[in-house]
């Protein structure tokens, strides 16, 4: 999903956008948001379970529902995107990992 303006719920995760654009991916649990431009907070919907983090172009917040921590990265934007190209990247998943996605 292509986020460009407002706010958005993700599993138990608030997304807003500060002028901006990003990738969400939800998938089995696990979310993913990346920044391409602009600045991203990212913050647990409800209480104060999770910490607020602020991602900023090229980087990449991982985070298992529920979880009390998540990992940012510096990530390859334009492979990340790519689907708005029509294809995508896969790296270091297995035949089952990509064929679920799919």
């Amino acid at each position: 999903m292509l986020v460009q303006t407002g706010a958005a719920v993700f599993g138990d995760q608030r997304v807003t956008v500060v002028g901006t654009q990003f990738d969400i991916l939800r998938y089995g649990g696990d979310i993913a948001v990346t920044v391409s431009r602009g600045v991203v907070e990212v913050q647990p919907v409800q209480g104060n379970v999770a910490p607020r983090t602020r991602l900023v172009a090229g980087e990449q917040l991982r985070r298992r529902e529920g979880g009390l921590t998540s990992t940012v990265a510096k990530v390859p934007v334009a492979e990340v995107f790519s689907w708005r190209d029509g294809y995508v990247v896969y790296r270091n998943l297995t035949p089952g990992e990509v064929a679920a996605d799919l």
